[in-house]
């Protein structure tokens, strides 16, 4: 009579044993799936605007399109002279000169929200294994402009400045600005008046705090998206960041819109990139591949070079050839 009481608790032993296994299995293994996703950019929490779906990514097209004339216009303030203080060893200028100088040493400081990661990352491979400034990655994801409450880069930034006295900015923000807004303790919608002139004054007040600092200030503006909906609205937002990105000298807008779009101004997820078809965009139609990532990386200096008068000696480039 013992031994069946003996054998039912040893299978119950087990089984306990065998579940709590599971349980400890499942648990680590939530704990790495959270950790790889947490590199990933996570949208904090909308205030009345969805998040765009994830869409499939099309097939390269099956007949090359003739390459858009770029009609984006960089946007540069002319009329008050601007030196940066901290660009005396880089070579950076906005005067015309005969001469371009080469790069010297100076630091780049890159900001933004997921999209100025990206650009980073990009940065980080083109300049590899050539004579480059110091690059500073300080993008930080699910940040915006019209989302404070959840990071504020009014108060980041200046600290930002005073540790790194880059001799330029670059930023590239506004993937995660098409939502309500709380402000004077009011929620107010995406796109109305008020909002508009809020999120024109936040623009105002990030080129001041660069300008202030004795620092030149590239703004990167938004590409093109591929989820319609979301597109309008980034649509609206580059307008207000280009119409308010020059207010003060030492600023310049660097639009990406057209550079990105395909032959009849619409979203392409691939692109001919040093004469090979290669896919340019990331799966949610918003972020870049690693090669999209090289390619505007390759664009910012181009313009760089052309805009500040400078020469940067590139061995690796990944501009866009069709």
């Amino acid at each position: 009579m013992r031994e069946p009481f003996k054998t039912r608790f040893l299978l119950g032993a087990s089984v306990i044993f065998l579940l709590v296994c599971g349980l400890t299995f499942t648990h680590l293994t939530t704990i790495n799936i959270t950790s790889a996703a947490s590199q990933q950019m996570t949208l904090p929490p909308a205030q009345g605007i969805a998040t765009p779906p994830a869409q499939e990514i099309a097939t390269p097209p099956a007949q090359e399109s003739i390459a858009p004339v770029n009609t984006d216009k960089v946007v540069v303030k002319p009329t008050k002279s601007f030196a940066s203080k901290f660009s005396q060893d880089c070579g950076f200028t906005l005067e015309p000169i005969e001469s371009p100088q080469a790069l010297g040493q100076c630091t780049i400081l890159v900001i933004g929200d997921s999209m100025a990661s990206n650009l980073g990352w990009g940065l980080s491979g083109v300049l590899k294994e050539s004579v480059s400034p110091s690059v500073i990655l300080k993008g930080k994801p699910s940040t915006g402009l019209s989302n404070s409450w959840f990071y504020d880069w009014s108060k980041e930034l200046p600290p930002m400045l005073e540790d790194y006295k880059p001799s330029l900015v670059i930023m590239f923000i506004g993937a995660n600005d098409v939502q309500d807004s709380k402000i004077d303790s009011k929620s107010e919608k995406f796109g109305n008046e008020k909002w508009l002139s809020a999120y024109a004054s936040k623009v105002k007040e990030i080129e001041s705090l660069v300008s202030d600092s004795g620092a030149y200030l590239m703004w990167v503006g938004l590409p093109i998206m591929r989820p319609n909906l979301y597109e309008k609205g980034i649509s609206q937002l580059s307008q207000i960041q280009e119409s308010n990105v020059v207010d003060v000298p030492g600023a310049v807008y660097l639009p990406l819109r057209t550079f990105l779009a395909d032959a009849q101004g619409n979203y392409r997820a691939f692109a001919k990139v040093n004469n090979k078809m290669r896919k340019i965009r990331g799966e949610d139609g918003i972020h870049f591949s690693s090669i999209g990532q090289s390619v505007i990386a390759t664009y910012v200096l181009d313009n760089i070079e052309e805009i500040f008068h400078t020469k940067i000696h590139l061995k690796n480039r990944y501009p866009i050839t069709n």
